[in-house]
């Protein structure tokens, strides 16, 4: 590409990055990273696309970015959805348990150390030390990961999974 057609692209990135962004915010009440997010992918669709358009200027420019950024953000939003989303124990247990977590606060600290041991006990090495930290030290994700050298969303794959294998062993754990 020409240094004219960087300079028009440039000009063009400066007036209208702002313009999606809040359109973006008011119109699909998205976060302010996301907005951004969303623009920038529009403003990339726009750069890639820029021989094949017919105007670079003026009210169709500001248009074809405003209908782009809302494909986005509807293909993002159907993303989101069918995402599943992740359960913490406490909604694993009240959804999947015939008792609740205050079932559990309520019993005593021995009675609780004794549940919790007997899961640990029954789930592999590896599995027992990310419930560990997870439950028992309540270590946040992003440090879990660095530690075992993987990404936060490996972890959270591999939470669920610990939490399914507690789910499969719950009809067995003694009653405290």
């Amino acid at each position: 590409m020409t240094n004219t057609t960087e300079q028009s692209y440039q000009e063009i990135y400066r007036q209208a990055f702002p313009k999606l962004v809040v359109y973006l915010q008011h119109r699909h009440r998205c976060s302010m990273q996301d907005a951004e997010d969303i623009a920038a992918q529009a403003l990339h669709i726009l750069w890639t696309k820029w021989d094949t358009l017919e105007t670079h200027t003026g009210a169709g420019m500001l248009r074809w970015l405003l209908v782009t950024a809302q494909n986005l953000m509807r293909d993002e939003t159907k993303r989101r959805q069918r995402k599943p989303q992740p359960l913490s124990l406490e909604e694993l247990i009240e959804n999947d348990h015939p008792f609740t977590m205050q079932d559990l606060i309520e019993k005593s600290d021995e009675d609780y150390d004794t549940y919790i041991s007997e899961i640990m006990r029954r789930l592999s090495e590896r599995d027992a030390a990310l419930f560990r930290a997870k439950i028992v030290d309540q270590t946040p994700d992003d440090e879990i990961a660095a530690q075992l050298g993987i990404t936060v969303n490996a972890l959270r794959v591999r939470w669920l999974r610990v939490k399914r294998r507690i789910l499969g062993m719950w009809d067995d754990l003694p009653d405290t």
